[in-house]
């Protein structure tokens, strides 16, 4: 009873204080939301109103976070702040002072702009103009959507998206895995170090991707006229790659071109005609 009642009370010391804060803006024609945040989870979700909610839920310790939520033009601003310093800081000079659940409600085509260090990401849905996320532990987390460019960048977090469609798509990570399924997968450059690769959808374009001591596993649903691809220590495998007809686009007029290197790794390749 004793060690229940320690538990408590330090589950209790360990946030001092709590709130909850939300605003609504009404938008129109072209939609735009930047965020940043250290800690905790963002989720942003489509809904059928013209309209942006964003809704926080915060827990701290010391001071109360500085909160900023506004709109300026056709964009919308989110931005939660740590109230003290770290001694030592790689990435990030601001203490973790607090763990943040964010909301987002935004139209169905909209464009994206999220930053954060230890906070998880997640989009459901809409059609992205523009996407842009960077977390450095975080994991982004994207699920039916569309988008005509796409950045997504990690240090240490997972990567995974999938959707209907992108028609270019960057994505980076140092150690965690990388996974992007699109039943229309455009142009496509993927970068890691030591984390997996799984590339699947379908395209006419080019894919571009590497990986130092990571595994490279691509599944293209159609023709891929420009594959890149580069691991020192992983295998590089390409699973069910079709080839039929001629391609009509300007960059693939000399057909299919596929170039695979790795150093101590395996090299497959299963094509169909």
């Amino acid at each position: 009873m004793r060690k229940i009642a320690v538990l408590f009370l330090l589950a209790l010391a360990a946030w001092a204080g709590e709130f909850k804060v939300e605003k609504v803006f009404p938008v129109q024609g072209k939609v735009s939301l930047r965020g940043s945040i250290t800690a905790g989870r963002i989720r942003v979700k489509v809904w059928d109103k013209p309209q942006i909610r964003v809704f926080m839920e915060v827990k701290y310790k010391g001071r109360k976070p500085e909160v900023e939520i506004y709109r300026e033009d056709d964009e919308v601003y989110f931005r939660l702040r740590g109230t003290g310093k770290s001694k030592f800081c790689l990435f990030s000079c601001e203490e973790i002072s607090y763990f943040a659940r964010v909301e987002v409600d935004v139209p169905k085509k909209y464009s994206l702009h999220l930053r954060t260090v230890s906070a998880d990401i997640q989009v459901q849905g809409g059609e992205m103009e523009e996407g842009e996320i960077h977390t450095v532990s975080g994991e982004i987390a994207l699920e039916g959507i569309s988008a005509e460019d796409l950045m997504l960048k990690s240090v240490s977090g997972p990567i995974k998206a999938r959707g209907d469609g992108v028609e270019e798509v960057y994505a980076s990570s140092v150690s965690g895995d990388i996974v992007l399924s699109f039943s229309r997968l455009g142009k496509a450059k993927v970068n890691s170090v030591s984390g997996d690769v799984y590339l699947e959808g379908s395209s006419s374009r080019r894919w571009c991707v590497s990986s130092v001591s990571g595994d490279l596993h691509l599944r293209p649903l159609s023709r891929v006229c420009y594959m890149k691809l580069s691991s020192t220590g992983g295998d590089v495998v390409v699973d069910s790659m079709r080839i039929s007809g001629k391609v009509e686009r300007r960059d693939c007029e000399d057909g299919l071109y596929i170039k695979a290197r790795t150093v101590s790794g395996d090299v497959l390749l299963k094509i169909k005609h």
